[in-house]
């Protein structure tokens, strides 16, 4: 039984950072758009602020029509001195499956396609709760399906295409490349999956880990994501708990058996640390090239703080895995 347990010491450079910014306190009756502005409009700002400006990178938005007549804004990277066809990299934003949109996650799009000379689509899935499971499915399904059709257009070079997500990207990810892999579909050739939630909370497989203690109990009361908030993220996303498309860690061993090489990046202060450590070794257990990174003492969502110097860690990991998957 695995014991990941001295992976949530928290780590110096976080309690520093945690001590000197505090997280703001919300009115009671703060409403969900009042919500999504401030998180939307903060992450936005400061990602430029530290990042930015991105320069030799082109940009195009283009809509994209999804199941039930619906368009989906979708925005194309381009190195501006790249020829001829280039990798894709299909980034899915995090965001508890209810914030995010395109302008959060431009300034890291804009860096992952100069960094890694690739072609980067953002896709913004439609979001809960007032799009449910699956929705965000069907859109990443639909944004995929139409981004290669328009290859010749991007120079897509469709033998080097890659997807990856943050938290909730990450499991829209995973429920992408799978259902590729269902359809005899060898479309994907990597994925990516930062900080995923790879099982509904109430079917943990406890037994996997020593003496039933997990993450999410571990973790509970961590930064950022503690149990309760990702409890009500679900809540509003309604997810299928035993569905493959949400819960892969407790799929058929046999649905995995040809899914593309995955690297993971996982937080040791993490509640969903457990799930995706052991997702990691269930696709190891049945023959699919991974590859791991964990970041111990650091909470769900670190990344999302740019100017932290394990952030810029990842990063560095995050361009480093998409190389290395364009070229396996």
């Amino acid at each position: 039984m695995a014991d990941y347990t001295h992976l949530a010491i928290p780590a110096t450079e976080w309690k520093t950072f945690e001590e000197a910014n505090p997280p703001p306190t919300l009115p009671a009756e703060t409403t969900l758009e009042h919500r999504r502005k401030l998180f939307n409009d903060t992450r936005e700002q400061l990602f430029k602020s530290v990042l930015g400006p991105v320069e030799n990178v082109t940009s195009e938005d283009v809509f994209i029509s999804t199941s039930g007549s619906h368009k989906i804004p979708v925005r194309i990277y381009r190195p501006t001195d790249a020829a001829g066809r280039l990798p894709l990299y299909i980034h899915l934003h995090g965001g508890g499956f209810h914030l995010g949109n395109l302008e959060t996650e431009d300034t890291s799009c804009r860096l992952i396609s100069l960094r890694t000379n690739s072609i980067v689509a953002n896709v913004n899935y439609r979001h809960a709760p007032e799009w449910t499971f699956p929705t965000p499915n069907e859109d990443v399904w639909d944004a995929l399906n139409w981004i290669l059709d328009s290859a010749n257009t991007y120079g897509i070079d469709n033998d080097k295409v890659i997807i990856g997500g943050t938290s909730a990207g990450a499991s829209l990810a995973c429920a992408t490349a799978l259902r590729d892999l269902e359809n005899q579909g060898t479309r994907i050739k990597g994925v990516i999956l930062t900080i995923p939630p790879t099982v509904h909370e109430q079917l943990f497989p406890r037994e996997l880990v020593k003496n039933g203690y997990s993450s999410l109990e571990q973790n509970a009361e961590a930064p950022i994501l503690p149990i309760s908030r990702y409890r009500a993220f679900i809540d509003m996303y309604k997810p299928e708990p035993g569905h493959r498309y949400f819960s892969p860690l407790i799929a058929s061993d046999d649905l995995f058996r040809g899914f593309p090489p995955t690297c993971f990046h996982i937080a040791g202060l993490d509640p969903l640390r457990d799930e995706g450590l052991l997702l990691e070794e269930k696709l190891r257990g049945v023959g699919v090239t991974t590859r791991l990174e964990v970041y111990p003492g650091f909470p769900h969502g670190f990344m999302g703080f740019p100017q932290l110097r394990e952030s810029e860690k990842w990063r560095e990991h995050l361009c480093r895995d998409i190389k290395w998957l364009k070229v396996l």
